[in-house]
């Protein structure tokens, strides 16, 4: 982003008819991720650079309305206000800038927001001048807070902190009805024809600053992707919360419970001041307590100068200001005393009868597909886990690894010779990984559910006879550790089989 002090344009509207003529536009002009990448030739992400918009520019042949609405939404390229009319008839050019997401002047139309499809939604936001109430598109946190999200039908959920509304409009696939909430009212108009693009009508939009619209009511779901960065900072009402230190997060992971029916999760994002050799020991604190049960997932960590750079990047441009903001940010962090930072999620579920658990984990980077799933998993898991305490008790188990398994053996060569090894890995779902010798390996491939894990035990210490004892003492934790991961699923013994 490129921070500026220019005034950025009034936030859009969400007038009825002219939204739903931006929508039907967008469909008909294939206003969507394939269409893009094979209009300007992109592999991947369709959000280019401005090193690389000249050269996306040159591969845009004609005129049609698919490479009009690139150039204004996507490229930040004006198109004379004759084109734009003739390209994206029948919808009427008066109808963009009623909405207030294209200007016209001097027989040139601009695009005042960026429009960019994300699967099958498409997010209306800022253009990257940063302003204090900027409303940022889709981005890494977002994609995070959304793969970390049980998806679940519910009576009503709740989007804090909604920002452009993505969350609020996936909620709304499985949700009855979706409150979504933000102190900035720029974000609401933002969300609301958001909303409006995306043909959605069972979301209600509060204006007001943390769980304050929503005081007495509970939910089944609740996210939140608050303003969570650590910072000396007030500037930014999408990033600085102006508490000091890490206290948003842990107000707000505190809060949260309180809003959540019996049964129902929540994720919110949180940053927290990383101090000593427990990584989740401050989150773990503020969940202790709180009726919930818990995973802490752990998505990085910067020291106090990285962390520092890392937010006021958008200022590189300019060395004499990056400079100054960094000074700025270290300071205030040697007088807090923060050494080091660190990121991740925090997912709970309301389970007041207790006693509770919390787990905490490190986030893999890699593809995630289909996590819900798995995230489901992760309290599925715990739970059978406190039904069967005893190793006899988990001896009755039926295991089975989940969907999209993998395991995958290596050799490495080293001074005494060579060395086997495996990895137990998911195709689909969160990329955990388990390492496992070749051992273990072999009998993680007979899980299959249709037999208890004793019976399973005693097969397998029969064929490897010579290490008999040690198979059997081995398979039991390891089960154990693999369920609490969701890397296996079990039934009971007096439950029906997988596949019955």
């Amino acid at each position: 982003m490129d921070r500026s002090t220019r005034q950025p344009p009034p936030p859009p509207t969400a007038d009825s008819r002219p939204a739903a003529e931006l929508r039907d536009l967008l469909r008909r002009a294939g206003y969507g991720v394939a269409g893009i990448q094979e209009a300007i030739l992109a592999r991947g992400d369709i959000l280019t650079s401005a090193a690389e918009r000249p050269v996306h520019l040159r591969r845009l042949h004609g005129d049609g309305a698919l490479q009009t609405l690139i150039r204004l939404f996507l490229l930040d390229e004006p198109v004379e206000s004759a084109v734009v009319e003739r390209s994206i008839a029948p919808t009427r050019l008066g109808s963009l800038t009623t909405l207030g997401v294209v200007a016209e002047s001097g027989g040139l139309v601009t695009g005042l927001v960026r429009i960019v499809p994300h699967g099958d939604v498409v997010l209306v936001s800022d253009l990257p001048t940063v302003s204090a109430d900027h409303v940022a598109g889709l981005h890494r946190p977002s994609v995070t807070l959304s793969d970390l999200t049980i998806r679940r039908p519910v009576r009503a959920a709740l989007d804090m902190g909604t920002g452009n509304g993505i969350q609020a409009i996936l909620a709304a696939r499985h949700a009855e009805r979706v409150v979504a909430t933000d102190v900035n009212e720029r974000a609401l108009a933002f969300a609301a024809l958001n909303v409006a693009l995306n043909g959605v009508t069972n979301i209600e939009l509060r204006l007001g600053s943390f769980f304050e619209p929503v005081e007495g009511e509970a939910f089944g779901l609740v996210v939140c992707n608050p303003p969570y960065v650590i910072s000396p900072e007030h500037e930014f009402i999408f990033r600085d919360s102006g508490l000091g230190r890490d206290r948003v997060s842990e107000r707000l992971v505190g809060e949260l419970p309180g809003y959540l029916e019996e049964g129902g999760f929540g994720t919110i994002l949180v940053s927290w001041i990383q101090d000593g050799p427990d990584l989740a020991a401050r989150p773990r604190h503020w969940i202790d307590g709180t009726g919930c049960d818990a995973w802490i997932l752990h998505t990085g960590t910067e020291d106090a100068l990285t962390a520092a750079g890392s937010w006021n990047r958008e200022l590189a441009d300019d060395q004499a200001s990056y400079a100054q903001a960094i000074d700025r940010w270290t300071s205030y962090f040697a007088a807090e005393g923060i050494e080091a930072v660190a990121y991740g999620a925090v997912v709970m579920r309301r389970r007041t009868p207790g006693p509770n658990w919390i787990h905490s984990r490190e986030l893999p980077d890699g593809a995630r597909v289909r996590p819900q799933d798995h995230l489901l998993r992760l309290f599925t898991g715990p739970d059978l886990l406190m039904q069967l305490p005893t190793d006899g008790a988990l001896a009755g188990l039926r295991p089975a690894l989940a969907e999209g398994s993998r395991i995958t053996t290596h050799h490495v060569l080293g001074v005494g010779g060579w060395a086997e090894t495996a990895q137990l890995t998911l195709d689909v779902g969160i990329p955990f990984a388990a390492q496992v010798d070749r051992l273990t390996a072999e009998f993680l491939v007979e899980l299959d559910g249709t037999r208890t894990l004793g019976d399973v035990l005693d097969a397998f210490a029969d064929v490897h006879e010579a290490a008999h004892e040690a198979a059997r003492a081995a398979g039991l934790p390891v089960t154990r550790r693999l369920l609490e991961l969701g890397l296996v699923i079990g039934a009971p013994a007096e439950g029906p089989h997988f596949g019955d």
